[in-house]
């Protein structure tokens, strides 16, 4: 099987990166979806809904889904108050 030059460099990306998105996480700063569904007191398919409804911000790093707690919060408060 080939690899395509587009497939190089998206390993190369997301390889190098993962250090820097693991030490975030770590930091409790990037959480992932199961981390953030806790905090926010609801069940992994709901935050899965809510993100995919673009409700909440999340980001993708390599095939990783992660979520800063303060966007998310701070999503999550303004549409509370609307």
């Amino acid at each position: 099987m080939w690899i395509t030059l587009t497939q190089l460099i998206q390993a190369a990306v997301s390889e190098a990166v993962r250090p820097f998105a693991e030490r975030l996480n770590d930091n409790g700063r990037l959480l992932d979806g199961d981390e953030m569904a806790t905090r926010l007191g609801v069940s992994r398919p709901t935050l899965d809904r809510l993100r995919a409804a673009g409700t909440v911000p999340s980001i993708k790093v390599g095939s990783r889904r992660l979520f800063d707690a303060e966007a998310v919060l701070k999503a999550m408060s303004e549409i509370n108050v609307a």
